[in-house]
């Protein structure tokens, strides 16, 4: 039988069985849309709240460090980079705090922590000299062209206690 031959009251009563049949489906899957929805809004806020909470952290550690108290602010680096690492502000803080420090005249050292990002490809040629960067291979014979491009930024050695410790372990 073809549609067009259906009577209204015939296709009412298919539109009311559909509806009993898929009608808790429909409006559970719009109650979980709803649900999503809030529930995301919610995570945003969250987020923002926590980097606006970051931002009022790092302004208070600005403000400790421009007035000299260099225990607060030290205290509040260390307050940013342990509650809020997923934000840029522990960067900024240890970087004001390393340029206060060679401003003071201090040597510094840096240690970097964790993995390090770099262009594999451009890493892997600058120190083993594979051919993907053809200038690698002055780095052997040209000590020009190691003092133009690299830079001493500090030296790290061991103290005494640490290489007996490593001897002793290796």
């Amino acid at each position: 039988m073809s549609t067009d031959q259906i009577d209204e009251y015939e296709q009412g009563e298919r539109v009311r069985k559909w509806l009993r049949d898929n009608g808790v489906s429909i409006i559970g899957g719009i109650g979980i849309g709803f649900a999503a929805i809030l529930g995301f809004q919610a995570w945003q806020a969250s987020k923002a709240g926590h980097r606006e909470e970051a931002a009022r952290q790092y302004g208070s550690f600005l403000q400790a460090q421009e007035g000299g108290n260099a225990d607060q602010a030290a205290a509040l680096a260390e307050s940013l980079r342990a509650n809020y690492a997923d934000t840029a502000y522990p960067a900024l803080a240890a970087l004001r705090r390393a340029a206060a420090l060679v401003e003071a005249g201090a040597s510094l050292s840096i240690g970097l922590e964790g993995p390090i990002y770099v262009n594999q490809a451009a890493a892997f040629s600058d120190f083993h000299v594979t051919g993907v960067n053809p200038a690698g291979n002055a780095t052997f014979v040209d000590p020009a062209f190691v003092a133009g491009r690299f830079r001493l930024v500090g030296i790290r050695r061991l103290a005494r206690n640490e290489i007996r410790d490593r001897g002793e372990q290796g």
